[in-house]
């Protein structure tokens, strides 16, 4: 099995396998921004707008980074074959993670404008903005985690995507049974379910901090 311990060495030492890391903080760094946008966007703090421009912008130098990372762990692995293979191989696995919670976080804007009274207002305003701030914390921390190589935080947030989605079932539950208009009813769903997905790839992103490569997006290390 190969653990994060490796990774990390592979990660903070000198050549691409460096460079390309770096590159995918700078992905996280842009998903979180995009995140807030969209948050203060959909609580009537900023031109709904403007935030859809700059999400799209963002999100554009999201999917460049994506690209390039992924053309450089090919261009690595053909200019030295067997080396730095497992690396390589999570990186491959959690940019896509980051590249989906670009796409989630544009979808989630979305969804909200399309259901503005009820977000920022209504009854469900408030449970809304609290499965808001979990992502956001989550989103925050995994950054932190691979920063730092700090297996415990990892393993903390994974524990927090079952929160979260434990939250999102019980909104969806609630709603199929509550008097909302269709249009109210559908946007809470939607959103509901766009922040479980953040947090899950969110946690996919952890997992590569605990997790030999065999068991990326799991809760945790298991044994062969």
């Amino acid at each position: 099995m190969f653990g994060f311990k490796a990774l990390f060495e592979a990660w903070r030492g000198p050549g691409l396998v460096a460079k390309m890391f770096d590159e995918f903080e700078e992905m996280l760094s842009l998903v979180l921004e995009m995140f807030t946008v969209a948050r203060e966007a959909c609580a009537g703090a900023a031109d709904s707008e403007g935030a859809r421009a700059r999400l799209r912008t963002t999100d554009k130098e999201v999917n460049r980074l994506q690209r390039s990372i992924r053309r450089q762990i090919v261009e690595h692995l053909i200019a030295n074959p067997g080396t730095d293979v497992p690396a390589c191989l999570v990186l491959m696995s959690i940019v896509k993670d980051a590249e989906r919670l670009g796409d989630y976080t544009k979808a989630l804007f979305d969804a909200a404008l399309m259901a503005c009274p009820a977000v920022r207002g209504g009854e469900h305003a408030p449970e809304v903005r609290e499965m808001e701030t979990m992502v956001a914390g989550m989103m925050t921390d995994a950054k932190k985690a691979l920063a730092d190589s700090d297996e415990a935080l990892a393993n903390d947030i994974m524990s927090r995507e079952d929160a979260v989605k434990a939250r999102c079932n019980s909104v969806i539950a609630r709603l199929a049974g509550e008097n909302l208009d269709g249009a109210t009813t559908v946007t809470l769903t939607l959103m509901a379910q766009y922040l479980r997905r953040l947090a899950s790839h969110t946690a996919n992103i952890a997992s590569s901090v605990t997790n030999p490569v065999e068991w990326l997006d799991y809760k945790s290390k298991m044994p062969t």
